[in-house]
């Protein structure tokens, strides 16, 4: 994704550029309207081109949007077409879905969709239940869009109140009442973030009762009672553990500050060498590696072993929420 990419990237370059020359065109005063045709003509191709790609392709999907973001600094009318433009998007199968919702999250990011439009137009989707496949992405993308702080379910009214109407006596309501106290949750637990200014072990703890409220398992057993291990060897597990996070943190506390971008820049080049195949490209590949001291130096080596698999594992638990 965007994030991951160091600033001086091209990708990131060019989005900046795009962005700097669209502001100082809005600087400049108003546009005709032939100019403004022109502007929303091509927003509107690079939009039909956001449901040309698939979820796989993270990058080019948030790239496109960025440069949606670049040209509304210049044609504030676009902001105003997309959410026309996303009534026609394409939504016949599961997977089309997921890519919809997926673009909806990331233009509402970006603040290029108006979020009472929004409402509306999920509201009427849902048709009051009937639609059932719908009422299914509205709660997917309510969901996703709680935990990654994208909007709050306060700022879609018509929506919520659909919910909480379906959720005594419907045949969705068990997941609409654990989809609503999870956002209850959420909200108090961020409330309260708030007014401590700080995390204490009685807010974790009043969080894991409330998911376990929320799963439906409060009376989960511990790990001593589920285990066929005895306590002292659970207890000296749990200790080897904690030792080893101890000295991984220890180990990551002396991280040059670019070690994450170093990496990521490996990894997408070895991604790119698999993809095509070249057994040539592999030799210079490993060359480039020793050449960063991998495979030769161990504390290099375990550096980049270990920030390969932070990435990794960070960008499939993405990917897995997005596509829920």
């Amino acid at each position: 994704t965007l994030s991951r990419l160091p600033a001086d990237h091209e990708v990131k370059q060019l989005l900046l550029a795009s962005k700097q020359m669209t502001s100082s065109v809005a600087v400049g005063g108003p546009m005709s309207t032939a100019e403004q045709d022109s502007i929303l003509s091509f927003a509107q191709n690079i939009f039909k081109r956001l449901y040309e790609l698939r979820l796989s392709e993270p990058l080019r999907l948030e790239a496109f949007v960025a440069l949606l973001d670049a040209l509304n600094e210049c044609c504030r009318q676009l902001g105003k077409d997309i959410g026309t433009w996303a009534t026609y998007a394409p939504t016949e199968n599961d997977s089309q879905r997921k890519l919809h919702r997926t673009v909806l999250l990331l233009l509402l990011r970006s603040n290029l969709l108006q979020i009472d439009e929004l409402d509306s137009y999920l509201r009427d989707r849902i048709d009051g239940g009937r639609n059932i496949v719908w009422l299914e992405f509205t709660m997917a993308f309510i969901r996703t869009a709680l935990l990654e702080k994208i909007v709050n379910p306060k700022d879609l009214p018509n929506v919520m109140g659909a919910l909480r109407s379906l959720s005594n006596g419907s045949a969705h309501s068990n997941q609409i009442s654990q989809l609503l106290s999870m956002i209850q949750e959420v909200n108090g637990t961020s409330l309260n973030a708030e007014e401590k200014g700080r995390t204490t072990p009685d807010n974790v703890a009043a969080t894991v009762v409330g998911l376990n409220a929320l799963v439906g398992k409060p009376d989960k057993p511990t790990y001593q009672q589920s285990s066929s291990m005895s306590v002292d060897s659970l207890n000296n597990l749990a200790g080897a553990t904690k030792r080893a996070l101890e000295s991984i943190e220890s180990i990551a506390s002396k991280d040059p500050s670019n070690l994450t971008q170093q990496v990521t820049l490996l990894l997408d080049g070895w991604i790119r060498l698999r993809n095509e195949g070249s057994s040539k490209g592999t030799q210079q590949y490993v060359q480039l590696l020793q050449q960063n001291g991998i495979g030769k130096n161990e504390e290099q080596t375990e550096r980049f072993f270990r920030v390969s698999t932070e990435i990794l594992v960070k960008a499939v638990r993405q990917t897995a929420l997005l596509e829920e």
